[in-house]
């Protein structure tokens, strides 16, 4: 034993540990996840802070890289490594299961990430099928005469 007067800053020490501790082992998995994370696209990047709980939330991706502004109906995920010949579903970041507020959990404080976007094939089909109204006028007119003098 320790001689002398106790001022209770080693017991307050040793709760403020326990309490640490406690938390840990509460949620091991995601303890390491409070901070700031990049997230890359091509050329852009960006920089998010989060806490946990909990998490990033899946539309603050989205409005700062303006998928669904860009690729309608998609889906979009992140991927832990630039090389996407390694991306699988089993590879991706993960996330909750709310339909309502989707969320990346499994993120590292630190770490980069590279975003996933999956076109909806519905979208793509579609798209596809409307591109001959998408051209200029003169590009048709080009097409047809083209066409026009193929056929003679």
């Amino acid at each position: 034993p320790i001689k002398g007067k106790s001022t209770g800053k080693i017991t307050q020490n040793i709760e403020t540990q326990k309490a640490a501790a406690v938390q840990k082992q509460i949620s091991p998995k995601h303890a390491e996840t409070k901070g700031t994370v990049t997230i890359k696209w091509n050329h852009y990047t960006e920089e998010i802070s989060f806490e946990v709980p909990p998490g990033i939330p899946l539309k603050t991706v989205d409005e700062l890289f303006l998928a669904s502004e860009s690729y309608p109906n998609c889906t979009i995920h992140l991927q832990p490594t630039v090389n996407k010949r390694e991306w699988t579903e089993s590879t991706r970041v993960e996330e909750n299961k709310s339909e309502t507020d989707r969320r990346f959990i499994g993120i590292k404080d630190a770490s980069t990430y590279y975003l996933e976007i999956i076109e909806d094939p519905n979208q793509v089909e579609k798209e596809l099928a409307d591109a001959p109204k998408l051209r200029s006028h003169d590009e048709n007119e080009l097409i047809k005469r083209s066409r026009a003098a193929n056929d003679i």
